[in-house]
């Protein structure tokens, strides 16, 4: 956001900054191979990781969606959208490297060896496949070695989410409301069917980001009213399945996503936490792109033994300043270049708004 302009009257900075934490918070705990409390409490099914990852969803989808109903051109939305991710996106894939390097015996050897690249531009282009793609050489004597940001795969997930909602507005899906519906309940019946099907690959997979996104979606078209019908249409879902015995695993884990994304929307477009955030930008995507490597490094130069606590007030101690530099030079630049493209480019002027609450 330009400099220029009074930052906006509600909550959205400042849960994005708790989420970011919440998300340094659990790396802290698994990175030593430790369950952090709310994992512990909730018997391994839910953490704070998971909590802020779904926080950053839920707002997504919501903001995203205004976003495109605000303006529906989708060469500025495509041109937004991966300006906004994509170049700190590809810093902190370097960083990453480079503070890898700094933990290894051999760094000049761990610098110029093509697996290191090859993780590079696999993850450069968003191709994912969990932790098999993990870095060779990285953080080798750490509790969990190869690990050189195990952060980033979710932006994969979050760029699907985006090219669905480019897609669906190309379509004119948003201008149809019982096609929203529609769609929401194919993804709860595929959400369902995934439980019976290999309830075990789902905690992987998290299909479930995907209906807090769709939650986002939902109250930005029909408001609040239409999100609280979505809770109860979720929780009747589950309570039908427990009435059939389905497995139990998971199968809270949807109406709890739809929960916790109306609950969050709610809160942030009110003042509330406005107070929190850093008035001068919004650091909460270098602390989520930039942390991880750097936790990884103070446990190698501190031990596994550092107390979870400790290492996650260094990690943020550490990363703010990165975070800081990238906002300033490089997530705001991205932005302020958007604006002035749809300034001057007739490709992506705007057009006109699609109503909605």
């Amino acid at each position: 956001m330009s400099s220029n302009l009074p930052r906006p009257a509600n909550s959205f900075d400042s849960l994005r900054l708790l989420f970011a934490l919440l998300v340094i918070v659990t790396h802290s705990f698994a990175l030593v191979g430790l369950a952090d409390p709310l994992e512990v409490y909730t018997e391994l099914t839910y953490d704070f990781g998971k909590l802020g990852v779904t926080g950053f969803f839920a707002m997504s989808g919501y903001l995203v969606t205004r976003s495109w109903l605000g303006n529906p051109n989708p060469f500025r939305f495509i041109l937004a959208r991966a300006m906004r991710i994509v170049p700190a996106f590809w810093l902190a894939l370097l960083f990453s490297v480079l503070v890898a390097s700094i933990a290894n015996p051999h760094p000049l050897e761990f610098l110029l060896d093509e697996l290191t690249w090859h993780w590079v531009w696999r993850n450069a282009f968003f191709i994912w496949h969990g932790y098999s793609s993990m870095t060779p050489g990285a953080f080798a004597n750490n509790p969990i070695p190869g690990g050189a940001n195990g952060s980033l795969w979710t932006l994969t997930y979050e760029l699907y989410c985006y090219a669905a909602i480019g897609l669906l507005g190309i379509a004119r899906v948003f201008t149809r409301p019982q096609w929203i519906w529609i769609l929401v309940a194919v993804l709860l019946v595929f959400y369902y069917k995934l439980i019976l099907s290999d309830p075990s690959a789902l905690r992987m997979a998290y299909h479930d980001l995907y209906l807090a996104f769709a939650t986002g979606m939902v109250v930005a078209l029909r408001g609040y009213r239409a999100g609280i019908l979505l809770v109860a249409v979720a929780f009747a879902c589950t309570a039908l399945g427990a009435a059939l015995e389905f497995p139990t695993a998971h199968r809270w884990i949807a109406p709890t996503q739809v929960l916790i994304a109306v609950a969050v929307i709610r809160l942030a477009n009110s003042t509330w936490l406005s107070h929190l955030a850093f008035p001068s930008g919004d650091y909460s995507y270098g602390l989520y792109v930039y942390a991880f490597p750097v936790q990884q490094l103070i446990i190698a130069c501190y031990g596994p033994t550092t107390p979870p606590p400790l290492t996650a007030a260094l990690t943020v101690a550490a990363t703010l300043p990165f975070a800081m530099l990238s906002w300033h030079c490089v997530e705001k630049r991205a932005l302020e270049f958007v604006r002035t493209a749809s300034k001057r480019w007739p490709l992506l002027k705007k057009r006109k708004p699609i109503p909605h609450p």
